[in-house]
């Protein structure tokens, strides 16, 4: 491949990467200026240090700012679920697709079996790693008790990581957790929240009421709820209503199955 050719095609790649959450769309024409303007400032001075190699394009951005960036979903998730996982005195826990950083730091508390449509190539004590689709978990029905699936559902059936089309997919991926989750069981999951709507093909958001509405309906209690707002604010505890009228909030839904 021509070189040039080779570099414009990682640099686009580089920003769609960081184009994954819609906030940041709209500053994306500040970013790229500002990219550009250091670029053409530094580049020429580059030869003044002896450790310095060529200079390539590869543009980080939307990271301009006097705090320390974080993603506001995956962090506080990841805290949320820990948190909650750990307060219950699980012995084992089941995670469905989540994060792996989520992951890899939760197995060095608590053994965790992960499944995930093409399992990552992570090795570490206490993790266990099984492929398997969110849709066909080769689980028995009721058989876990402590359970995860964070920022997952929204995607099933979108297409977008090569799976089939299917505009019933969130809700087989739903019903799935709920199969498996056991009398007594914990339920951990999230998924982008507010006003409902399917970003194709990225994601769904959900109206929060609607999911537990849905899982309800399949046995299931809520047994607390969380919400990070448009603006990236943390708020636990919340009420799902809270998340009405956002654009991409993400709502943490703690569920259990009662006994009858």
């Amino acid at each position: 491949m021509n070189p040039r050719l080779k570099r414009a095609l990682l640099t686009s790649w580089a920003v769609y990467g960081q184009l994954r959450d819609p906030r940041r769309w709209p500053r994306l024409p500040s970013e790229l200026h500002g990219y550009l303007r250091d670029l053409r400032a530094f580049a020429p001075r580059a030869g003044e240090s002896p450790l310095n190699g060529p200079v390539t394009v590869e543009p980080t951005l939307f990271e301009r700012t006097l705090d320390s960036p974080f993603d506001a979903h995956y962090t506080y998730q990841a805290a949320w679920a820990t948190r909650r996982i750990v307060a219950s005195g699980a012995l084992e826990h089941v995670d469905i697709s989540s994060a792996v950083p989520f992951v890899a730091q939760l197995a060095a508390i608590v053994p965790v079996t992960m499944f995930e449509f093409h399992a990552p190539s992570i090795r570490l004590p206490g993790l266990t790693l099984r492929e398997a689709s969110l849709l066909d978990l080769p689980l028995a029905d009721g058989s876990v008790r402590s359970l995860s699936c964070l920022h997952v559902v929204e995607h099933v059936g979108l297409g977008r990581y090569g799976e089939p089309l299917d505009p019933r997919g969130a809700e087989r991926a739903l019903g799935s957790l709920a199969r498996v989750l056991a009398v007594g069981g914990d339920l951990y999951l999230s998924v982008p929240s507010g006003d409902a709507r399917v970003a194709f093909n990225a994601h769904r958001v959900f109206a929060p009421e609607a999911v537990v509405a849905f899982l309800e309906a399949r046995g299931l209690r809520l047994r607390g709820f969380a919400l990070v707002d448009d603006r990236g604010v943390f708020r636990d505890p919340a009420e799902p209503e809270d998340a009405r009228g956002l654009w991409y909030g993400l709502g943490m839904y703690h569920f259990t199955r009662p006994e009858a």
